[in-house]
């Protein structure tokens, strides 16, 4: 059912409450005895609330219950104001201290009853609603509270729980949990219609009710009147200004209708002229659609609007700052963040600007100033929360998880709602292998941000990856109900249904994304079209869905899927067809020509390859694919220099290029340069230290590398990630790291599985069979250096062969059954994988 909107109490008139607060200051300063302390005190602080000042008024109640703990209207009057202000934990811990002290308080135990059912305790709803009607059986409140429970039981309890509703309408029209039965009734039995009559009817009695015009708003939906839920949002949004999320509703209704000019006024009329006084976070929403929609240049004017008419012109010009550093103008926005820095005074607000310039200092690369800044921050506010996110941000990327954690757990203890907080803590506990724990914090984090789509996102690939495909598809589900035409969800729910192999719903998704109008999301929805009717085994269907995606050559992976089909089903002619029908229509459409020189080469025509790759290379230097294949292709004919060549021109044309540079730094392993090999895989993870891939090969790489014991746990460091792993490369590095650090037992449970995935990888039979001779498991050990031999004698590297034949020697010297003599002379693991 929709949560009940607090009701607030009425206050009295200022000329009253004028009266009340000089009688209550007159009053306490004539008291002397505790009882007389404590009324002054209440009566002070409800003459502060007549006056609008809960702070004040909250400290008052304190003062009450610091006397007197029994004081029962004090506790009453402070947990309504708790209520009004937004925090109705504080608030229901208040009222159970309330019914501690006297259960047999009925407007305690009532007031308990309705907000335990608002948050959703429904324990302590129950037991309160006993025990208030048990005080006073007649009592509407009580009731209505009663029947709600009982209606969530179902079957005769339900029937029970309309009927005590209807009652309690009959007697107190004005009771909304009472009305909301009798709404959920009629939807229940699926009557929508008679459920918006049941709402209006509320209405008369309680208009000003957000949580019935929420269901109301809902039902609507249900019976699919748009124009009324329009008209419903509008009403709302004029009912609750205050309200954010029913202003973007309606924002979004405008824009569903694609009249982007009265979406714009809704947010203009919320955020007024940005004149003094007034709260930013309207206009700022203003300018992020004006961003978003209008584009840039008309954020800025409305920026400068917003600055110019100001009295205080700082949130704005923060705003100018982060929209031109999005642009790519960081230098501007860094100097202007300084300005704001340097002319704001020593404040929480002036530690924002100063966390959010070190932001933007961090994200340039001025890791060490961001650091310093940062420091300077947390120095005056040990738990400023964005501070806090930053440090740990930059110690991830340090690679000490340990620290991140740490500076995570004090920003929660502030904001344990924070969505991004949240997610860094899962990636930190994902840093050091501990998945269970990341899962955790994703989990929260979905909650936390109300089903958002990243966050939902984020949490269903990690279930993904976990084989928890039915999970997934629930949070990508709940997602969807509060952002139902999303690609990305769409995209990923399409992928959840692929993996289920639930070809039906995939082509249902496939079908919606077809129909939107983002062409991102009209190729994600063909190519999970494809790949369903691929799954069905509806090979004619596939190809002729790839002929029509591909067309004109224009949709490069489409094309690529089309001849990789072909080739699959043996028409190798029928693919090169393709090609030349686009390269008829575009004989220069890089794309295709990089494909059809892959045939010329699958053909066994090295000659029309080469060509091929040479002339693509000269003519399109931009096209990163084309230097990575044909520098493939020199390596696979063995002009491994040549191939070292031709990637450092395609890096040289193409700057920083990622797939660029993991294929130069295997060229440089192969031959030998594992330290140029780590110089690669260093820039790559200093730019995303999160991608798996990037981190497994340099860990490996360090650890085959250098046997020093700080490149060691650096190397350990960077690997912990990859604990719990059943990717097997992923495996075998950290099981290889986990037996050079000594942990040759726990390291074989990594490179057990690694080894029987791989049993054709000689490097990856190597280390089992050392980890297995550390143990002195003799036969085992045997065997696997006997496969990695075999394995290094099939073609597959192993720079460590003579350190096999030299175990194998060894273990043949030692005598059964103790072998501690030829053991002893090499007991260290990293001894013995110095040769290595």
């Amino acid at each position: 059912m929709p949560v009940r909107s607090r009701h607030r109490r009425p206050t009295r008139p200022a000329a009253t409450a004028g009266a009340l607060l000089l009688a209550a200051l007159l009053g306490l300063a004539a008291c002397d005895t505790p009882v007389e302390q404590a009324e002054a005190h209440y009566r002070r602080a409800l003459a502060l609330l007549a006056e609008g000042d809960g702070t004040r008024a909250a400290l008052e109640f304190r003062n009450v219950l610091r006397i007197d703990d029994g004081h029962a209207a004090a506790r009453l009057a402070y947990a309504g104001l708790l209520r009004d202000r937004g925090d109705p934990g504080a608030a229901l811990d208040q009222l159970t201290r309330l019914v501690e002290v006297d259960p047999k308080n009925l407007a305690g135990q009532r007031e308990l009853a309705t907000l335990a059912l608002e948050v959703g305790d429904l324990d302590t709803a129950a037991v309160a609603a006993a025990e208030a009607t048990a005080i006073d059986p007649s009592d509407p409140e009580a009731r209505a509270v009663k029947a709600t429970l009982d209606f969530r039981k179902g079957g005769a309890a339900r029937a029970a729980a309309v009927a005590m509703a209807e009652a309690v309408v009959a007697e107190a029209p004005g009771s909304v949990p009472a009305q909301m039965v009798l709404v959920a009734d009629r939807l229940a039995a699926g009557a929508p219609a008679a459920a918006l009559a049941r709402i209006d009817a509320a209405l008369v009695h309680a208009p000003g009710d957000e949580g019935l015009h929420l269901a109301r708003l809902a039902t609507l939906d249900v019976l699919g009147d748009d124009a009324g839920t329009g008209a419903e949002l509008a009403r709302m949004a004029g009912l609750f200004p205050d309200n954010a999320a029913v202003r973007a509703a309606l924002v979004d209704w405008h824009l569903g209708r694609d009249d982007p000019d009265a979406a714009e006024a809704v947010l203009r009329q919320a955020a007024g002229d940005g004149e003094a006084g007034g709260d930013p976070a309207p206009a700022l929403t203003l300018v992020r659609f004006l961003n978003e929609v209008r584009g840039p240049a008309a954020a800025r004017t409305e920026l400068d609007r917003l600055a110019a008419a100001a009295a205080d012109p700082t949130p704005f010009a923060r705003a100018r700052a982060a929209l031109d550093f999005a642009a790519g103008d960081t230098g501007a926005a860094i100097a202007a963040m300084r300005r704001l820095v340097a002319e704001a005074p020593a404040s929480d607000a002036g530690r924002d600007l100063e966390a959010g310039l070190a932001g933007m200092l961090a994200e340039t690369g001025a890791v060490a100033e961001a650091g310093t800044l940062l420091e300077t921050v947390l120095a005056a506010d040990r738990d400023h929360v964005g501070a806090l996110k930053l440090r740990a941000r930059l110690a991830l990327d340090a690679d000490r998880p340990e620290a991140a954690v740490q500076d995570l757990r004090a920003a929660l203890a502030q904001a344990p709602g924070d969505a991004g907080a949240l997610t860094l803590m899962a990636l930190a506990y994902e840093r050091q292998g501990a998945r269970e724990l990341a899962g955790e914090q994703l989990a929260r984090a979905v909650e936390a941000s109300d089903r958002a789509p990243a966050e939902s996102l984020r949490y269903a690939a990690f279930l993904m990856q976990e084989d928890r495909a039915g999970p997934a598809e629930a949070v990508v589900v709940d997602a969807l109900r509060r952002a139902p035409e999303d690609p990305e969800l769409l995209a990923m729910l399409g992928e959840i249904h692929l993996a289920r192999r639930d070809w039906a719903r995939a082509g249902q998704v496939a079908a919606l994304l077809a129909a939107a109008e983002d062409p991102a999301a009209q190729a994600a929805g063909a190519g999970i079209e494809t790949r369903r009717l691929a799954g069905e085994g509806r090979g004619d269907a596939t190809l002729a869905l790839l002929e029509a995606r591909a067309g004109d050559g224009s949709d490069a992976a489409a094309l690529a899927a089309l001849v990789r089909a072909r080739v699959a089903a043996g028409d190798a002619a029928g693919a090169r067809d393709d090609l030349d029908r686009v390269l008829a229509r575009d004989p220069e459409n890089p794309a295709a020509r990089l494909l059809l020189a892959g045939l010329d080469a699958a053909a066994g025509d090295a000659a029309a390859a080469e060509a091929g790759y040479r002339a693509l290379v000269a003519e399109a230097p931009g096209f990163p694919p084309a230097w990575a294949a044909w520098a493939g292709f020199l390596a696979a004919t063995g002009r491994g220099a040549a191939a070292a060549a031709a990637l450092d021109q395609g890096l040289a044309a193409n700057p920083g290029e990622p797939e660029l540079m993991v294929a130069r730094a295997g060229i440089a392993e192969a031959a030998g340069d594992r330290d140029g090999a780590i110089a690669l895989y260093e820039a790559l993870y200093t730019r995303d230290p999160g991608d798996p891939v990037v981190a497994n090969n340099l860990a490996s790489l360090i650890a085959a590398t250098r046997a020093d014991p700080e490149s060691l746990e650096r190397a350990f460091g960077i690997a912990r990630r990859l604990r719990g792993s059943e990717v097997p490369p992923f495996q075998d590095t950290y099981g290889w790291i986990l037996h050079l650090r000594g942990d040759s037992a726990q390291a074989l449970d990594y490179l057990g599985p690694a080894a029987a995935a791989l049993p054709g990888n000689a490097e990856v039979q190597f280390h089992r069979a050392e980890a297995e001779f550390a143990l002195e498991r003799w036969e085992a050990a045997k065997a696997s250096y006997d496969r990695a031999l075999a394995a290094a004698a099939a073609g597959s590297p192993l720079p460590a062969a003579e350190t096999a034949r030299s175990r194998l020697a060894a273990i043949a010297a030692t005598p059964a059954p103790s072998h501690s003599a030829t053991h002893g002379q090499d007991t260290d693991p990293k001894a013995k994988s110095g040769s290595h």
